[in-house]
């Protein structure tokens, strides 16, 4: 059966302490987390990078210059004054100057100006970068009140890390470095996140309940994993590292030369039609209703023999590897653990990839869409028995 190659995991550690804020110990935090890195067993697919006294031009540079599956800020987040009795002990919070009870820009992470002054990140604007670049899978706020910079995050990366309040900064560092302990033993990030508030709660500093986990509705929730899934940016658009099932692969290319025999687009809706035509994404559309993958097949294969001609729609070579939606099934088999792309991440592929085909669906199925998205997320990874009901598909 083959694998997938084991890659680089790189961490970006991206550190403020701006001379007008509280000092926290950045630097003890970078040295813990390397620490347990290095001690972990595998701590050669992991790469910590930090960056200090951060602005805010320099993060698309860093970014783009290190192009990490995961982003660490650690330091200062803007906070609410939300009661007039300070804190005796260090948080990552600055209060903003006014007394007001709530601050609009709560929530932002704060860096450095070119004077070495707290200077906030656009809340949006941090957002939107990580959805232009779409290279990094799990960013952590390592700062007080960055849950609702966490939530504008949420939809570009599979996890995000935020913290619902201030918190101390002995905690802080617990939390960081049993996290990645946690992934750097192939953990889980859930578990990963868990094994961190519990390191909180293990030391006795009380801010256990502080750091909070969002994950995008697209990723696997809880079954999100790093250390044994991750591909390199560089060969994620030039190689399917992760290969197609071959029972699955022998059906796609005999529709394939159908339709290039037919002087055919092969679209998204060639693609289902396919994927109907197997036993186990058959069976998904039945469990939600009856006759249901009839009714596709059926507009399904007038769309591609009536429509698609008279629009002109010719065939154009291509490569697997090169559609979207396999891209979109690769990375569903990874978060599966998966060595190969079965019937099932091609469906999640069809899905996750939008446009009008999944738009149709939508259409189709109503309020049943969503429960046809829970049924093929909760099967096997791998076909436990006859995949095919028939050894291809013929265009009608």
């Amino acid at each position: 059966m083959p694998t997938i190659a084991p890659s680089k995991i790189k961490i970006l550690f991206l550190g403020a302490n701006p001379s007008d804020t509280t000092r926290v110990a950045l630097g003890r935090e970078v040295r813990e987390i390397t620490e347990r890195l290095r001690a972990s067993p595998q701590r050669e697919r992991f790469d910590f990078v930090p960056e200090w006294a951060v602005r805010v031009s320099d993060l698309q540079a860093a970014l783009l210059r290190h192009r990490p599956q995961i982003v660490h800020f650690s330091g200062h987040g803007r906070g609410e004054r939300i009661s007039s009795a300070p804190r005796s002990d260090v948080t990552r919070e600055m209060l903003p100057a006014h007394e007001q009870d709530e601050d609009p820009t709560a929530g932002e992470i704060l860096v450095e100006n070119d004077a070495g002054r707290a200077e906030p990140i656009p809340a949006a604007a941090l957002a939107n970068l990580f959805g232009i670049l779409g290279d990094v899978r799990c960013v952590v706020l390592n700062a007080c009140h960055s849950a609702a910079q966490a939530e504008a995050i949420r939809p570009h990366v599979d996890a995000v890390i935020g913290m619902s309040q201030s918190i101390q900064d002995a905690a802080a560092i617990n939390f960081a470095w049993a996290f990645y302990q946690g992934l750097a033993f192939g953990e889980s990030v859930h578990k990963a996140f868990d094994l961190g508030r519990n390191q909180i709660d293990l030391a006795g500093l009380g801010d256990g309940k502080v750091p909070k986990l969002l994950t995008r509705q697209s990723a696997m929730d809880a079954r999100v994993f790093l250390a044994d899934s991750t591909v390199p940016a560089s060969t994620r658009d030039t190689a399917l590292r992760v290969p197609i099932d071959e029972r699955v692969l022998a059906i796609l290319d005999l529709a394939k030369r159908d339709m290039e025999r037919q002087n055919l687009r092969f679209l998204t809706p060639s693609l289902l039609l396919v994927l109907l035509g197997l036993h186990r994404p058959v069976s998904c559309f039945e469990r939600v209703r009856p006759g249901l993958s009839t009714l596709l097949r059926n507009r399904l294969i007038h769309y591609v023999t009536q429509k698609l001609p008279g629009e002109g729609m010719s065939f154009v070579p291509f490569a697997w590897g090169d559609l979207d939606q396999v891209k979109k099934a690769q990375e569903a088999a990874r978060l599966d653990r998966c060595p190969m792309i079965t019937d099932k991440h091609l469906l999640l592929g069809v899905i996750e990839s939008g446009g009008s085909t999944m738009r149709s669906l939508q259409s189709i199925l109503g309020e049943d869409f969503s429960q046809l998205v829970q049924v093929i997320r909760h099967l096997p990874a791998v076909a436990d028995g006859p995949l095919l009901h028939t050894p291809g598909i013929e265009l009608e």
